[in-house]
């Protein structure tokens, strides 16, 4: 098993994943309290690995949507050895987080739902799905963090 690549970003708290997403280009800003619900569904999910994007095409046709909001965050396990070679992450047991739920905290709304990109040609599986490694912010949580949520 390939360990996480020394170019993933890692976290370490709410505060910290915050200021990531703030700085980086291709992540979708969230609120103190986004970023601590984010965290809360990593821990609940029992995943460290967060990517997410800011390409709405994307997240709409890989992540779905919250209503007419796309879901701009995935959560779940990268498969690094698959991924080592290629131009993408393979993420595994993956799960779109709703935006709208990030965004507001609403309880009666979904909070994440299994990523289900059977439909194309290179997947026929739920809860995997391809992320290319150009125009995506992807990062570890570390216990730290999760922890700090609980």
């Amino acid at each position: 098993m390939t360990d996480v690549p020394k170019d993933v970003m890692e976290t370490y708290s709410p505060s910290h994943l915050h200021s990531l997403l703030i700085s980086n280009q291709y992540a979708f800003d969230l609120t103190d309290s986004g970023v601590e619900r984010l965290l809360s569904i990593m821990d609940e999910y029992d995943h460290t690995i967060l990517i997410g994007n800011q390409w709405d095409s994307f997240a709409r046709d890989n992540l779905g949507s919250s209503g007419d909001t796309p879901n701009y965050y995935a959560i779940g396990a990268v498969d690094w050895d698959v991924s080592a070679d290629r131009e993408a992450w393979l993420l595994k047991d993956g799960y779109a987080v709703s935006q709208k739920w990030l965004d507001a905290g609403d309880g009666r709304v979904t909070k994440a739902t299994r990523i289900d990109v059977t439909d194309t040609e290179y997947v026929d599986e739920k809860g995997v799905c391809w992320f290319p490694k150009e125009y995506m912010f992807i990062c570890e949580a570390t216990d730290e963090a999760l922890e700090a949520v609980q």
